[in-house]
């Protein structure tokens, strides 16, 4: 796990006098990386001069996490498709003969990558690492060409320089674990043509942009869906996107952009013929989990009581006796999932740790997002902040349940698609504004808004923060409609696709990179192993819900975990957002407050602020509950000052 970013500079003829790839450049960008991993830092710079006489200037920065081969896996690693370049180092450009050279840096982890290390050396190819997986990647290039994500599996955001083909080439994992941003920008220099940038985080590509005298927009659209949901695939700045899970891009010949497309087949479509036994799926969880406990670090589990984390620490202690979980203890016993994981706990005999929620939240908020330069809605956040504090006092890398609920079908919201499709019509005459005053885990407030959703928009309202009303409130020069994403059809099965497509990698994903990097810990989801989704993709719903809600889950999870934790219904990594805004808990009112002040000051945002200033009133007084609400202004109005700030 690392942080991984890239410049690329094109010259029409020959650039003026000390022209280049300026180092401010290369060590901002390198800056802005630097909690992502602080065992290790490199650069690599070339220059080449193409056969159309166009010179391209290129740089790789990354800041490593060692966590496989830490004497032999530092990066940027140079690998070629012949041998004798064992004295080239990164910081010293290639002589200009060598034209086979590949530059990589990448971050994540290549669970296969011994196999795939087998298969190339049988191959011919001769590796000079130990057991870097990062030298997997590269020689995986060198062998299959552009067709090479398809032989990892993994987590990963891998950019190689390729200099036989003077381009740039970068790769994202299919279920989007790890983040890749790209940004284009003009040159400003006679001569000069586009400037390119690859990086893990916004920031990252901020700094560069401000060095290169590049304006930095917002775009409205993008920042509309962000308040509407709390995230979107795209920041929400023009110019800069993020590469699509299981997408591979390369710079386009005349270097002005980037061409992406998807390196796999689509995954596969339900098939109502499909089932599957319990022995096979127990067997391939069981193997997805082996398969990410290589480490060459201390290795632990994220353990919050439910069924994902418990079931995917029950496989790894099997697998190695006194393996450590973690947990978070919630002020509020209905927000606490800490005595359920400590039942597991006891049960699978791990050695458990328990940390108490900080007493910081605002503090924390403020820190995440401005390392995330991004508004990252989902108040999820901080106690994913706080579990990854703990764990990193004893781990580097943690195991999680992540997609468990995507793959299988856990979430309560999905029963509400077929209510919306056969209840539709009656649904829209319920009072939706009394009933959404209730508390947010009341069955009145759920009611709620389900008849906000068949009023409006349908089961994206269900995902909203601001539903279709709230928002036409905040933002009134805004078509809701708009900011709106894909149809999800009429079926659960539709609404779990969906949800695996877009809210898992872009909310919660991203929320987990986010939140484990800010401490340098990397997390893995085995049940986002390639084998796993294939599977769990094709099956029907009569298959996965037979026995209720993530009903085969539950059943294999039977063999492994006490009844208690089994049949418990799902609570959620969620917080007392609304009280501590009330209570004013570690200073969360007053940031909300302030954030309306930001948000003013800013005045690109296209918010009522009167409107919001009325939102944390009503709120306060206990009228409605707009926690969720503020919460998500609060996080807009801290991106905004920093974005002004940059």
């Amino acid at each position: 796990m690392c942080g991984i970013g890239g410049i690329i500079r094109t010259w029409s003829r020959s650039p003026p006098p000390r022209a280049g790839i300026p180092l401010a450049w290369i060590e901002a960008m390198s800056s802005r990386l630097a909690h992502r991993g602080p065992d290790g830092h490199g650069k690599f710079i070339d220059r080449i001069r193409r056969h159309d006489g166009a010179v391209v200037d290129v740089a790789l920065v990354h800041r490593r996490l060692a966590v496989i081969d830490p004497l032999g896996g530092a990066q940027p690693m140079l690998v070629s498709r012949h041998e004798g370049l064992d004295h080239l180092t990164p910081d010293a450009p290639p002589p200009p003969t060598i034209d086979d050279l590949l530059a990589v840096v990448f971050n994540g982890c290549i669970y296969n990558h011994r196999t795939l290390r087998a298969e190339l050396t049988a191959a011919g190819r001769r590796f000079r690492t130990d057991h870097s997986d990062t030298e997997a990647i590269g020689h995986a290039f060198a062998d299959s060409g552009l067709k090479f994500p398809s032989r990892l599996e993994g987590m990963f955001a891998a950019a190689l320089w390729d200099r036989a083909h003077g381009r740039l080439v970068v790769a994202r994992d299919r279920a989007g674990e790890k983040p890749l941003y790209l940004a284009t920008i003009s040159g400003t220099t006679p001569g000069e043509g586009t400037c390119l940038l690859l990086a893990s985080t916004v920031p990252a590509l901020l700094a560069v942009m401000r060095l290169a005298g590049h304006p930095v927009e917002i775009d409205e659209d993008r920042l509309a869906r962000w308040v509407r949901f709390g995230w979107d695939r795209h920041p929400p700045i023009r110019g800069i996107d993020l590469l699509a899970p299981g997408h591979i891009a390369t710079t386009t010949t005349d270097l002005a952009g980037w061409s992406g497309r998807a390196y796999d087949a689509p995954f596969p479509a339900r098939d109502p013929a499909k089932d599957i036994t319990l022995d096979e799926l127990d067997r391939m969880l069981a193997a997805a989990v082996r398969q990410q406990l290589e480490s060459d670090v201390p290795l632990g589990c994220f353990l919050s009581g439910g069924i994902d984390s418990s079931l995917v620490a029950a496989y790894a202690s099997k697998a190695r006796p006194g393996l450590r979980t973690f947990c978070v203890r919630m002020p509020d016993a209905r927000y606490d999932e800490s005595p359920h994981a400590r039942t597991v706990a006891r049960r699978l005999g791990t050695r458990h740790a328990t940390l108490d929620a900080r007493g910081k939240p605002a503090e924390d908020l403020v820190h995440l997002i401005s390392q995330a330069g991004l508004p990252i809605g989902d108040s999820s956040l901080l106690p994913t902040y706080w579990v990854s504090i703990a764990a990193r006092e004893h781990v580097t890398v943690a195991l999680s349940g992540d997609g468990g609920d995507e793959l299988f079908m856990g979430y309560d919201r999905y029963r509400a698609v077929a209510a919306l499709r056969d209840y539709g019509p009656a649904l829209r005459w319920l009072p939706a504004r009394t009933l959404e005053r209730f508390h947010p885990r009341s069955r009145c407030h759920r009611l709620g808004r389900l008849a906000t959703a068949a009023r409006h928009a349908g089961y994206e309202e269900l995902l909203s923060i601001f539903p279709t009303p709230h928002l036409a409130r905040l933002m009134p020069g805004v078509d809701p409609a708009r900011t709106l994403l894909s149809p999800t059809g009429t079926r659960i099965t539709d609404a779990a696709r969906f949800e695996f497509e877009t809210y898992l990698p872009d909310d919660l994903l991203r929320k987990v990179d986010t939140a484990s990097m800010a401490v340098a810990l990397e997390v893995r989801a085995p049940m986002l192993a390639a084998s796993v989704i294939r599977a769990a993709l094709r099956l029907p719903e009569r298959v996965l819900t037979n026995a209720g809600p993530k009903g085969l889950l539950r059943m294999v999870a039977r063999r492994h975990l006490p009844d208690s934790i089994v049949n418990r219904p799902k609570q959620g990594f969620a917080l007392p957002i609304g009280e501590w805004l009330r209570a004013d808990t570690g200073g969360m009112r007053s940031l909300a407050r302030d954030a309306v002040g930001m948000i003013s000051s800013a005045g690109e945002a296209g918010i009522d602020t009167r409107a919001a200033t009325s939102m944390i009133d009503e709120h306060a007084a206990g009228r409605c509950d707009h926690g969720q609400r503020i919460h998500m202004l609060t996080v807009l109005g801290i991106w905004l000052r920093d974005l002004s700030r940059a």
